[in-house]
């Protein structure tokens, strides 16, 4: 049996790295900016279906803290996060960055800007991929006391299936749209 050979290759640093940097910061400005400006502000989405909050309006998606990078980059500052959120029931078989999202609130710097400033989300969002996720989507709720929606993602096994899971989701969309309208009136 051959055995494969390795290609090396020369590593460089990415060439994107000062627009990724520049971008990422031009988001956090405008996400602290939002309330400033009378938007709607919601805690959670992380990337999924945020077209369905952003028919509202102007708005910001407040999933992961300010500070997570910064957090992740420190081993014992995200140790004391991890173990925030283990405490409060977020366990070992929960994601990583989950938990220390999360603990990152029950330390007090969640929601808090270098400078100091606080956010307060109008209603957390989220879409239920995983069971985590869902979980802590309904600790940052009752965290913040916000409401929750929580949107179920169906998981389409075959082709025959995919047209009754596109209608369920309809319906959750649906029902998202009236939720807010009775939870928020005037968003």
């Amino acid at each position: 049996m051959a055995t494969a050979k390795a290609t090396l290759w020369k590593s460089k640093p990415l060439g994107s790295w000062a627009k990724m940097k520049e971008v990422r910061r031009n988001i956090m400005r405008q996400l602290w900016e939002t309330k400033k400006r009378g938007d709607i502000l919601y805690q959670g989405g992380y990337g999924s279906l945020t077209s369905l909050p952003a028919g509202l309006g102007n708005c910001g998606a407040f999933g992961w803290g300010p500070q997570m990078g910064a957090i992740m980059r420190d081993r014992n500052l995200a140790v004391q996060c991890n173990e925030a959120a283990e405490n409060m029931g977020l366990g070992p078989d929960t994601c990583v960055t989950l938990r220390v999202n999360y603990g990152s609130a029950l330390l007090g710097f969640h929601n808090k800007s270098r400078s100091g400033e606080s956010l307060q989300p109008d209603f957390a969002w989220e879409v239920h991929h995983c069971e985590a996720q869902a979980k802590t989507a309904q600790y940052f709720s009752e965290f913040y006391k916000i409401p929750l929606f929580s949107l179920d993602m169906p998981v389409v096994p075959t082709t025959h299936d995919q047209e009754s899971a596109i209608n369920y989701l309809i319906v959750q969309m649906n029902d998202f749209i009236e939720w807010v309208q009775k939870t928020r009136p005037g968003i």
